[in-house]
């Protein structure tokens, strides 16, 4: 392996806590919340591509499967927040 698995997972769980940390730090504003939301499917969605670029693994159903995941994920939230 090429790089460290762990590493990558770290950052993914890093990034995701920091986000949901300002997810419940903004409970009372839902326009900052789904700009959270927003934030946190980009990055799921690049760190994906990245974790698997760098693995030399990166396919186009790999992109699609991240983009679709980050995308559903992005519209649950949002349609939770706006009702």
């Amino acid at each position: 392996m090429k790089d460290n698995y762990l590493a990558h997972i770290g950052v993914l769980f890093v990034g995701v806590s920091v986000l949901a940390y300002f997810f419940s730090y903004f409970r009372y504003s839902t326009p900052l919340q789904l700009v959270i939301v927003g934030l946190g499917s980009v990055y799921y969605i690049v760190w994906g591509i990245l974790h698997h670029a760098a693995r030399e693994r990166l396919t186009t159903l790999i992109v699609l499967e991240y983009v679709l995941v980050g995308g559903l994920i992005f519209l649950l939230l949002f349609a939770s927040l706006t009702v």
